[in-house]
């Protein structure tokens, strides 16, 4: 495995931000626990719901409960959410939220992938929309316990797809699916046209990060077998299964735009 350097540069040349139609599910709640790790770790997550039943569809502070999630009177010492978009420009910029004693989550400060000004304002998190499908982080300090995060919304009974940008690009997404889903089990419908160049410096790669420091396996498309292959195990099964609420990249090799459809938990 290797390690991936979630929060610099790295990447930056390479991300793609897309905003999803927000719709909404069968007025029906439903409640994911999410697994994360304690002490100073990131962990990446997606929503699976559709749109959340309490103050809007969708937003972040309303989909991600702060229940479990280390407050503190200021950010270094408290749970954050991380979201990626875009400024006015195209450029990639981050959103930090933090759990603020008696606040809930209040915006931090935003930083540009590269460096520089970042030319924008941040969106206060009961304003912020977390679409389903696309994905985010939690950035856990040094002294943060607990090791579950909770999740509400609507139950989605359809989807809106995600475009992923052609050209070798990064895109954070999330399965949407509310049971624990190989990545293999997805239908390719719900793949749309993924991409097998010849060799694995061409193919679409998922980048699935393992652990709290950053390891990841990598998994390329291939067209001769029509599945996720690891990059490590020939032509085995994928070893990594993905478990509701949780995120990975997808780095897109063909040169046209792929469009990705999150799994529907019935």
């Amino acid at each position: 495995m290797k390690k991936l350097l979630i929060l610099t540069a790295v990447i930056a040349a390479a991300v793609a931000v897309r905003a999803t139609t927000v719709i909404q599910g069968e007025n029906g709640v439903g409640f994911i626990e999410v697994t994360i790790p304690e002490g100073e770790a990131q962990k990446i997550l997606s929503v699976p719901f559709e749109a959340c039943l309490v103050g809007g569809a969708g937003m972040l502070s309303d989909v991600i409960s702060t229940n479990g999630m280390k407050s503190a009177e200021n950010p270094a010492d408290a749970d954050q959410i991380v979201v990626l978009t875009t400024n006015a420009s195209g450029l990639a910029v981050y959103y930090y939220y933090w759990h603020k004693t008696g606040t809930g989550w209040e915006t931090n400060l935003t930083v540009r992938l590269g460096g520089g000004p970042t030319n924008v304002t941040p969106v206060v998190a009961s304003n912020y929309p977390i679409a389903r499908g696309l994905g985010f982080w939690l950035k856990r300090p040094s002294g943060a316990t607990g090791t579950n995060l909770y999740m509400k919304g609507q139950i989605a009974t359809n989807s809106v797809p995600i475009m992923l940008d052609g050209g070798t690009n990064f895109t954070l997404i999330g399965l949407g699916a509310l049971t624990t889903t190989n990545l293999n089990q997805v239908a390719a419908t719900n793949w749309g046209a993924r991409y097998d160049g010849g060799g694995a410096g061409n193919m679409d790669k998922l980048l699935v990060v393992t652990n709290a420091n950053g390891s990841y396996i990598q998994y390329i498309y291939k067209a001769s077998s029509n599945k996720w292959v690891d990059v490590n195990q020939g032509d085995g099964e994928p070893q990594v299964a993905i478990q509701p609420g949780e995120g990975f990249w997808y780095q897109r090799r063909g040169a046209s735009d792929l469009e990705f459809t999150p799994v529907v938990s019935q």
